[in-house]
């Protein structure tokens, strides 16, 4: 053994950590896609870049989450689980999604 022995088990060993995780990276990934509440978390964020507002209103994402084949009770589901980790706020009505702010306040004007 020499060492261009060495230096080659350890590029392969590398490679082979760097794969490992790709590997974890990419199934993770798979599992987003298909989790309906991530999916939808998805579109309202797609949305609130797009719109580049401070607030969007429920009833402009709905038609796309329902293009995607979710439905209604995972639109739902996705405003409630994210309000209540405090990710964004919702009107009393809840028709409106304004994110929470990054200043720290979390109020962002409510």
């Amino acid at each position: 053994m020499n060492r261009d022995d060495i230096a080659e088990a350890r590029r392969l060993m590398t490679l082979c950590r760097t794969s490992i995780l790709d590997a974890g990276e990419e199934v993770e990934n798979a599992r987003q896609a298909r989790d309906p509440i991530s999916i939808v978390y998805n579109l309202i964020r797609e949305h609130v870049d797009a719109v580049s507002g401070p607030a969007v209103n429920v009833n402009d994402i709905l038609p796309k989450v329902l293009a995607r084949g979710c439905t209604k009770e995972h639109l739902a589901e996705t405003l409630t689980e994210y309000e209540q980790l405090g990710v964004w706020h919702l009107n009393h009505d809840r028709s409106i999604i304004r994110f929470a702010a990054s200043d720290g306040d979390g109020l962002d004007g409510l």
